[in-house]
């Protein structure tokens, strides 16, 4: 517990932004009686603290420190040396933590401070703890002026979940599609709506992520579950569906023809929204596609057939029966946790948990040997040469630099 946090770069911004559990976790690992003595001890200046309570510090802050060394000694020739910058910002960051704020110079420690009175001195802060600033001692202020105030402080990932309060805040919020992926984006344009930025990310993306994988197709078919239980839960919700649409897009781009359709029969366009509603009843659809003679079938749903169910299972085995034995494969949106026991839609059809899109090639590459051995062995060749030149590349690279 102390090598993970004192050590950290990000000490200071933890400071601030998770003071209390910092605290807590702090606490826990020295114990109530050290931690109430460290408080006492660091708040004094090195030249102040006896041997005993440098020895302290040196045993419970110092030493777990990365590449910090230990605490500066008395010199015979010049007195007590300066303490390393390093260990200095260590030691405010944990008086900091155990409640003492007296004398912080630190930028984000003294804005914290210093924030209290002063409104303005919060513009270093994240936008949480300057939320809990304001409901606290601010509270003629209002969220959209903590978000304005805060905004260049936002990471990456609350940039694109802030978007709406930042505009029904009237507070611009700029962010770029290119650093999210493709379920992100689609969630966030269900919310915001698709603009064409986002749609050209979606295939920029979509096209890197089919450049890598170990197959390609002349003709794909892609049937997308369109139905209400693809919405998800409220706890992710439309991120079933979402990862639907990036799986459609990444898998129309491994070929040179692709045609995609809903359960309903509607025409399912890459790089656009599909609103799911209704029932599950995936095996018209299925007829629909096979009709168009593709090289595969991918069908992407959360398994859970209701219009009649079972339908879709007898209508591949009626397919089959009939000498039409194009492969089929099922892609079931998943959180992380959920990816083992997928529902099946037929017990002939593959049916692989995907919770990122571009991370499929491997249940790909599975499902392609099972079903298709010459494919799936060509597709696994492919998959050597690729590894094989990349690693030239990295040696060559390598013996040049």
């Amino acid at each position: 517990i102390l090598s993970e946090i004192l050590s950290a770069d990000g000490l200071e911004f933890w400071a601030v932004k998770y003071r209390e559990k910092l605290r807590v976790a702090l606490t826990h690992a020295w114990g109530r009686r050290t931690a109430s003595i460290l408080r006492s001890v660091l708040a004094k200046s090195p030249n102040e603290r006896t041997e005993k309570e440098m020895q302290i510090v040196r045993q419970n802050v110092t030493r777990f420190t990365s590449g910090i060394g230990i605490l500066p000694v008395e010199s015979q020739t010049s007195g007590w040396k300066p303490m390393p910058q390093s260990v200095a910002r260590v030691e405010q960051c944990v008086r900091f933590v155990l409640g003492d704020e007296d004398g912080v110079t630190l930028n984000r420690l003294a804005a914290y401070r210093d924030a209290k009175s002063d409104f303005d001195r919060g513009a270093v802060l994240p936008p949480e703890t300057m939320e809990g600033l304001r409901s606290r001692y601010h509270r003629d202020r209002t969220n959209a002026e903590v978000l304005e105030l805060t905004k260049s402080q936002l990471t990456t990932g609350q940039k694109i979940a802030v978007q709406r309060k930042a505009e029904q805040s009237g507070v611009e919020v700029e962010f770029d599609p290119a650093k999210y992926d493709a379920v992100r984006l689609y969630v966030y344009a269900f919310e915001m709506g698709m603009t064409n930025e986002i749609r050209q990310a979606l295939r920029d993306k979509a096209e890197a992520a089919a450049a890598r994988l170990p197959v390609q197709f002349e003709r794909v078919g892609v049937l997308i579950d369109s139905s209400q239980s693809m919405i998800g839960h409220d706890t992710q919700a439309r991120r079933p569906i979402a990862t639907a649409l990036a799986l459609r897009d990444l898998l129309s781009a491994t070929a040179d023809d692709a045609v995609a359709i809903t359960s309903d029969g509607r025409p399912c366009e890459s790089y656009e929204l599909v609103e799911p509603s209704g029932d599950t009843a995936l095996a018209a659809g299925l007829v629909q596609l096979l009709k168009s003679a593709p090289d595969v079938v991918f069908v992407l749903s959360d398994g859970y057939e209701n219009a009649p169910a079972g339908r879709f299972g007898e209508t591949v085995a009626a397919v089959r029966r009939i000498g039409v034995q194009t492969p089929i494969h099922q892609f079931t949106p998943v959180f992380a946790a959920e990816s083992q026991g997928v529902r099946t839609l037929s017990d002939s059809v593959v049916a692989m948990p995907v919770s990122k899109p571009e991370a499929i090639g491997l249940g790909l590459l599975k499902a392609l040997i099972k079903s298709d051995v010459d494919r799936g062995v060509a597709a696994l060749f492919r998959v050597v040469s690729l590894e094989s030149r990349d690693s030239r590349m990295t040696l060559t690279t390598s013996s040049v630099t």
